[in-house]
């Protein structure tokens, strides 16, 4: 039988847990390359390379001799196998809630859909007994399961558990659980921020070149004040440009599970945000900028201009001796 000729040489791999990048953990893809004849690609849905392999396995074990088992065992199996069958059909499939890197087992996850193992354990005993199975053992592998109830219940409905192994699927990393949200909110507190940031730097910089109602000394000042408004304006938009597309994250960890985390990811996207964002780095660069030339320049000017006082002798008519006196200068 080809599943048997497979098992001989895949089996010895990953009986210990190793896994590969398939749907699942024994038999790989096969059920898609006997399906299709050829290999999965990224193309091809999560669902699709689901269902292929369950109804693959589901063939394979319905054409499986099962002889030596007792008339109980074989009436539970074909019980089971119906159960299975009906899970195809229905179709809600758990999803991928530990590794970005690697395929993994989840046997219910965190919206209850429950895995194909433990919906026949939930039809066969009852939910209860697979969410109990699935506190201790949520992200293992059934060749790894550890449970006197799963070998029990496997005994009683006549399947091995390398057959149920192989009907366990292992799911690619859940993309959709990245949830986004696009808002044209800018923000009461950023919007009037910004508003308040920009018409300073404007004013202020009108102000320092009234050169008929200001002092060079009054000038420079207000072109200081503009500049430092200016670095202000393009630090808060680098804040505001950062927050506009940010993704948050969120680790829940589960009773007894510790060491395998659920990330959840929220995208939250503010379009609007973005431009103000880039209007205060732009008008803070240019009013940064430019009042700071001012004020340099502004400074030279003050320092060119100055205050001089020298001793000189002044000649009065009729007067033979110069008198000696004081002269004032003011250059600029």
């Amino acid at each position: 039988m080809r599943l048997l000729y497979v098992l001989i040489f895949i089996v010895p791999l990953n009986i210990h847990g190793k896994h590969i990048k398939s749907v699942n953990a024994i038999i790989g893809d096969e059920s898609f390359i006997h399906t299709f004849q050829r290999s999965p690609t990224i193309h091809d849905s999560e669902d699709l390379r689901i269902k292929t392999h369950l109804n693959f396995v589901l063939q394979n074990l319905q054409e499986t001799n099962v002889y030596e088992l007792s008339k109980k065992q074989q009436l539970n199996r074909s019980i089971l196998l119906s159960h299975l069958a009906k899970y195809i059909e229905i179709g809600n499939f758990p999803v991928n809630e530990f590794s970005k890197k690697s395929n993994r087992p989840n046997f219910i996850d965190s919206n209850g859909n429950i895995c194909a193992v433990g919906f026949l354990i939930a039809e066969t005993i009852d939910r209860e007994t697979a969410e109990h199975i699935n506190a201790q053992y949520q992200f293992e592998y059934i060749m790894n399961m550890d449970s006197h109830v799963l070998d029990q219940w496997l005994y009683e409905y006549g399947l091995s558990k390398l057959e149920a192994a192989m009907i366990q699927p292992s799911y690619s990393y859940y993309v959709n659980s990245v949830e986004s949200e696009t808002s044209k909110k800018i923000g009461w507190n950023y919007g009037l921020l910004s508003i308040g940031l920009t018409s300073s730097q404007l004013f202020l910089t009108q102000k320092a070149y009234s050169k008929k109602d200001y002092s060079l000394k009054k000038r420079q000042w207000l072109s200081i004040t503009a500049a430092t408004l200016g670095s202000i304006s393009v630090y808060t938009g680098m804040m505001g440009f950062s927050s506009s597309n940010k993704k948050y994250k969120e680790t829940i960890v589960y009773p007894g599970m510790s060491n395998i985390p659920y990330v959840y990811y929220f995208r939250k996207s503010y379009p609007m945000k973005r431009v103000v964002s880039i209007l205060n780095i732009s008008t803070g660069m240019i009013s940064l900028l430019y009042n700071s030339w001012q004020a340099i320049d502004i400074k030279d000017s003050m320092q060119k201009s100055k205050l001089n006082v020298y001793s000189s002798l002044q000649y009065i008519p009729n007067e033979v001796d110069p008198i000696p006196s004081l002269s004032l200068s003011y250059s600029f």
